[in-house]
């Protein structure tokens, strides 16, 4: 039996070469490169007035899908335009919120993340260069590593994280992959 989204202990996020005219489209996938799961933005963004600083039309907000291969949603992370003062919201399939990632800290060298719960405490923690981060919990014990590897980023858990922090982490390599390794950083950080 092939390992889930939910039980693979290294995941590679890369992107979907047959889709590239449609917007993101991402696929998650076990070390053997058997997709597991889809990222996908699935509305269209809603424009204001002007550009941001990247030369994009500003949002009102962005929402990004995790599904599996077959279409059923995972997890939906939801961000408000207002880039780094507002936390990445995360819900699961039903619906249910499970927490978010907000940016802490940020220079040209190194990002801080804390992932939090859905009442906004902290539970865990994404820190890093634009080169590798590492995850860990509540604790400060190291649960996985977030990496890049050519034009894909890679998760390795370390040690197996309780839910819902599992799947806020691969949250946060989604989330690490949308704003410092190939989407507009104003969009969703």
């Amino acid at each position: 039996m092939s390992p889930s989204l939910f039980d693979a202990d290294v995941l590679v996020l890369r992107r979907d070469r047959k889709r590239l005219a449609h917007g993101i489209r991402l696929e998650v996938c076990d070390r053997g490169g058997t997709v597991l799961a889809t990222v996908t933005e699935p509305r269209k963004r809603s424009r204001l007035f002007g550009l941001d600083g990247f030369g994009d039309a500003r949002t009102t907000a962005r929402e990004v899908l995790i599904s599996r291969p077959d279409g059923a949603p995972l997890a939906l992370l939801h961000k408000q335009w207002n880039a780094l003062r507002r936390p990445t919201q995360i819900w699961d399939a039903r619906g249910e919120p499970l927490g978010g990632i907000r940016v802490t800290s940020w220079s040209t060298a190194s990002w801080t993340f804390d992932i939090t719960d859905p009442h906004g405490h902290t539970v865990g923690g994404v820190a890093g260069t634009a080169r590798a981060f590492t995850v860990t919990d509540g604790g400060g014990q190291t649960v996985a590593d977030i990496f890049k590897e050519g034009d894909s980023q890679v998760l390795v858990f370390r040690a197996e994280p309780p839910e819902p922090l599992r799947t806020l982490a691969v949250a946060a390599l989604v989330n690490t992959r949308l704003v410092l390794w190939g989407a507009r950083i104003a969009d969703f950080v």
